[in-house]
């Protein structure tokens, strides 16, 4: 059988930036020829972001997801050493991560090809990684909580689907700044692979490569893709990309839904912490888009209301006590006696005289708004310059 590795391979580790063909002038890190194992480069999913990261001499990439505006979910073997290895690989129960590097060592970037330019990466204030939890198979997750906000209209926040598990055979795509091959070819860019299945999901996989916490994808991922995101056919994050045979084959995924409570904790502290509002999904909100989807537009099928329902020839959508109706809606039982979900059903118009009288009296409520491996780095060029100039500017 072949021994699982980490996807963050390490490439040229004390060769000078020239020799592994990176131009730290400015110009993008990695050119490749070859897509991702069948997959493509892509400008969208701005919140799927490269991470460069370095350690003593080395320097590396990895992929994350902005999971709020200061929060970026990646791996932890993207943030701290991997001990314990063996033959250079992973061995369940004996491989373990060391402490995880100072936050002065990452720098992140939603542009589609990274480089060596300064402007496009924002500064780590804190490196998150659950305590006690150092086992690699089973505990390959972090949390990097950026200096400051990325704007909405730079990248819109990704969901975690911390409310529902992943189903076996279930479809989803993978994203990542990986190389094409294992030689570490083409690193550095975004890339896109659609049309992948999990193969099985925690206790259903095999217990010697694969904890209760993680699940076996399909294929496509490579080195530095580590850290990146699998989602689901609604765009939800649900998967952390972990580890994989040689041959960018048979990836394992981090299983966002066994770390829901402690991403909704660590998403609220990273509110705090910047000052800002929490992501609805950290609060209770349903990850599920149908909850936000539009109403009030005429319909003949549910298939005119993005992602909604269509209910008596007009688009609404379930609610919840969370999940609450937009203005002039309530949130009421369906008359469907299958339909598990309550209903925003539109409430009637008051007359003019009434509307007087009764000074808005309704009983709607807002809407709140929208809501197995050794990581080995990939080898970047300019990191050090890149993340002196991110502490510099901190420091006025």
């Amino acid at each position: 059988m072949r021994q699982p590795r980490a996807l963050a391979t390490a490439l040229c580790l004390a060769l000078p930036a020239a020799a592994c063909g990176v131009d730290t002038q400015g110009a993008p890190m990695g050119e490749a020829s070859a897509e991702i194992r069948g997959g493509y480069e892509t400008e969208e999913h701005p919140a799927v972001v490269a991470i460069l990261a370095t350690s003593g001499t080395m320097s590396a990439i990895c992929t994350g997801s902005l999971i709020a505006p200061n929060l970026v979910l990646t791996a932890q073997h993207c943030v701290a050493d991997i001990e314990n290895t063996v033959n250079g690989g992973v061995l369940c129960g004996q491989t373990t991560f060391g402490d995880a590097w100072q936050q002065g060592s990452f720098a992140v970037s939603t542009r589609a090809r990274v480089s060596g330019d300064p402007s496009i990466y924002v500064g780590v204030r804190e490196v998150i990684v659950p305590e006690g939890r150092t086992q690699v198979c089973g505990d390959d997750v972090a949390l990097l909580v950026l200096a400051e906000p990325i704007s909405a209209e730079e990248a819109a926040p990704l969901v975690p689907r911390v409310d529902a598990p992943l189903l076996d055979e279930e479809a989803y795509l993978a994203l990542g700044y990986g190389a094409t091959d294992d030689a570490g070819s083409g690193a550095g860019v975004r890339r896109q692979v659609d049309d992948l299945t999990v193969s099985c999901v925690a206790e259903e996989c095999p217990s010697f490569i694969i904890t209760p916490s993680e699940w076996q994808g399909d294929k496509g991922i490579c080195q530095g893709d580590s850290g990146g995101p699998a989602l689901d056919a609604a765009g939800r994050v649900v998967g952390i990309a972990s580890r994989g045979v040689t041959g960018c084959e048979d990836p394992i995924y981090g299983h966002v839904y066994a770390w829901a409570d402690w991403l909704r904790e660590q998403a609220l502290h990273a509110a705090d912490v910047g000052a800002i509002d929490p992501p609805p999904w950290a609060t209770g909100f349903p990850t599920d888009p149908v909850y936000t989807a539009p109403t009030g537009d005429a319909c003949t099928t549910a298939d005119e209301c993005g992602g909604g329902v269509c209910v008596d020839g007009a688009c609404s959508r379930p609610c919840t006590d969370v999940a609450t109706c937009p203005d002039g809606y309530a949130c009421k039982a369906s008359d469907d006696a299958e339909a598990s979900a309550s209903i925003c059903e539109k409430l009637p118009s008051l007359r003019s005289d009434d509307a007087e009288n009764e000074d808005g009296a309704t009983c709607s409520v807002g809407f709140p708004g929208d809501d197995p491996t050794t990581p080995i780095p990939w080898m970047v060029g300019g990191a050090l310059g890149v993340l002196a100039w991110l502490q510099r500017r901190r420091a006025r």
